[in-house]
């Protein structure tokens, strides 16, 4: 069985990614998406107007995906993956991802503070706004990739993410895989956007 979960929208005007609230309060990783032997794991397909924040783990303390996630007008927010990869969402092995209207802030792991990319499957934001993120030992304060392809859009901005210790890579890191910018907006990263990007 699959599942979706979606926001409660509580009146006109309320946005539903801070009314809806999957907290793991620092106790853990908040979710882990796709069929594998570890816990908390759903069938999950789609997430809307969901916040995820307060994962805190080895690596990928917000979200772990191996399955096919879409996730729409959602944030991941205050994650923090302690010595390894991944803050925010880790699209590792055989995962797939569309992340629409999302904004990934606030995490920090020791290389992709907001995302990171392993899987040969592609990682694809839409209208995503990654800012504030930070990696703490190697590159990708906002978005590692090491594997597979990230794509992302015109409306689609990478801002004011900071890689603490490398020498550069402060937006994004790429050492293995593919990135396809689009016209989307990558500036006021530290200490720099990018590394192994072509065109940033």
């Amino acid at each position: 069985m699959t599942v979706t979960v979606i926001g409660a929208d509580a009146g006109a005007g309320d946005d539903p990614a801070s009314n809806t609230i999957l907290d793991a309060q620092g106790q853990g990783r908040v979710l882990v998406v796709g069929n594998i032997n570890t816990s908390p794991t759903i069938d999950l397909q789609r997430l809307r107007g969901v916040r995820i924040t307060g994962g805190r783990a080895l690596g990928a303390a917000g979200v772990l995906n191996y399955g096919a996630l879409s996730m729409t007008g959602s944030t991941l927010a205050g994650n923090e993956a302690q010595g390894s990869a991944a803050g925010g969402l880790d699209n590792a092995v055989d995962g797939a991802a569309t992340l629409t209207d999302c904004a990934i802030t606030g995490n920090s792991a020791a290389a992709g503070g907001g995302l990171y990319q392993r899987s040969d499957q592609p990682l694809v934001l839409h209208g995503c706004v990654v800012w504030g993120n930070t990696a703490t030992r190697d590159a990708g304060g906002g978005i590692a990739v090491r594997s597979g392809t990230l794509t992302l859009d015109a409306a689609t901005r990478i801002t004011g993410n900071t890689a603490t210790t490398a020498v550069s890579g402060g937006g994004i890191s790429n050492n293995g895989g593919a990135v396809n910018l689009n016209g989307a907006t990558i500036s006021g990263n530290t200490p720099d956007n990018c590394s192994g990007v072509s065109g940033c």
